[in-house]
């Protein structure tokens, strides 16, 4: 179950929250309406970035549905995001499309420095 809002939260909890962070939340139930007990949060959010990487695939609801959809677009010609992302975002692209595809989810990526970026933004910037 997820709540689209504070308000939907307190509604259903009966918890006046004031503050989302996990320590202030994690006490909070919410009765099921099905009669199957109290309904609590995950104690741990599974990890971000593979749900980044499983971008290609989520975006077109593969293999359930729009399959000639996914498979006209996929690989990707070229992803870019910045280096910072190199660890994460595109080495979960990887991992996943190996292991489904047996080949990359990109044929190419591009990397961004953050520095490279402000220059453009700001000739006169001196890191």
């Amino acid at each position: 179950m997820c709540q689209g809002s504070i308000e939907e939260l307190e509604q259903l909890s009966g918890v006046r929250v004031t503050d989302l962070h996990k320590d202030s939340i994690d006490h909070i139930t919410i009765p099921s309406k099905q009669g199957k007990g109290d309904l609590k949060r995950v104690d741990e959010v599974f990890d971000c970035w593979f749900e980044s990487g499983s971008m290609p695939y989520a975006q077109c609801h593969y293999p359930f549905e729009n399959k000639e959809l996914f498979e006209s677009g996929f690989p990707a010609d070229f992803i870019a995001e910045g280096l910072d992302q190199t660890r994460g975002w595109f080495y979960t692209l990887m991992v996943l499309s190996t292991a489904l595809f047996d080949k990359p989810a990109f044929q190419e990526r591009r990397n961004a420095s953050p520095t490279s970026a402000i220059q453009r933004l700001f000739p006169t910037y001196k890191n």
